[in-house]
């Protein structure tokens, strides 16, 4: 399908999202996890991303929430808007309304000017109930590290998405949130990069989800994750051929940039398996 039909076809389907966020169904066992939504295509990180990425039927969703000067949380990658809008500064610095009147989208595209940094609660709005939703807080200044776990997973709980969104964080933020919510799945992220020491922290510590990164596992690592029922999230390709070898492996979502390209793997891949 040339791009620029499917984008035409993407923004004609917006009008029928409402029926893919109500959707209910099993969580899928595998796929592909669209990297802060469909961002090769869309300004990463905003609902437009994310509702294409819910069109094309991503298994997986990643995105990063951080904290406002006034703990407003809202999605985005960095710690300062300088990168994806047309503001300076630290999140931190600056209120919700300074950062909400910011354009987040001409950087990548003059069809999406004006485009809004979204909150969780809109971006919450816009996923269907049959999806993973992998909800990143990485790299969280020390100082509010716990404050902004539990206050993701207090909106995870409230909002009845339990069972298919985890916090992918390291121990400081997933201790604060175990603490008072323990029922709010974690992905460990203490040691990225793989290693027989991150793989058994993770089992040790009863984490629900690991991200591998950069280099591919061992057939007998993802084998001993998946004995202890640890899914296995492996950071990042666009390549088919090593999105095969993941598979075969057994890696169940790898994140990717290039939405199409995964799902189309994807749908061969399990058409053949």
């Amino acid at each position: 399908m040339k791009r620029s039909f499917l984008l035409l076809a993407l923004a004609a389907a917006y009008a029928l999202l409402p029926a893919f966020v109500h959707a209910q169904g099993s969580l899928p066992s595998r796929g592909i996890c669209s990297h802060r939504g469909w961002q090769s295509e869309f300004p990463e990180n905003t609902l437009p991303a994310f509702e294409a990425a819910v069109l094309m039927k991503a298994q997986m969703i990643e995105f990063d929430v951080r904290f406002t000067k006034d703990r407003q949380m809202v999605i985005m990658h960095d710690w300062t808007v300088d990168r994806t809008s047309n503001g300076t500064g630290h999140i931190l610095d600056l209120s919700f309304d300074e950062v909400r009147a910011l354009d987040f989208g001409s950087w990548k595209s003059p069809r999406f000017a004006g485009t809004k940094i979204p909150t969780l609660d809109e971006t919450l709005a816009v996923m269907p109930r049959n999806i993973w939703l992998n909800i990143h807080l990485g790299g969280a200044p020390r100082g509010i590290a716990a404050e902004l776990a539990r206050a993701v997973a207090e909106k995870i709980v409230a909002d009845g998405r339990v069972d298919q969104a985890f916090v992918a964080c390291d121990h400081i933020e997933a201790d604060a949130i175990k603490e008072k919510y323990p029922q709010v799945k974690i992905c460990n992220m203490e040691r990225q990069g793989g290693g027989e020491a991150y793989i058994s922290d993770t089992i040790a510590r009863g984490a629900e989800f690991i991200q591998l990164a950069y280099e591919l596992p061992a057939a007998e690592q993802v084998a001993r994750l998946k004995e202890a029922g640890v899914k296995v999230n492996y950071f990042g390709t666009d390549d088919p051929a090593v999105m095969k070898q993941l598979f075969d492996l057994g890696v169940e979502f790898p994140l990717v940039d290039r939405l199409e390209t995964g799902m189309n793997f994807f749908d061969r891949y399990s058409g053949e398996n």
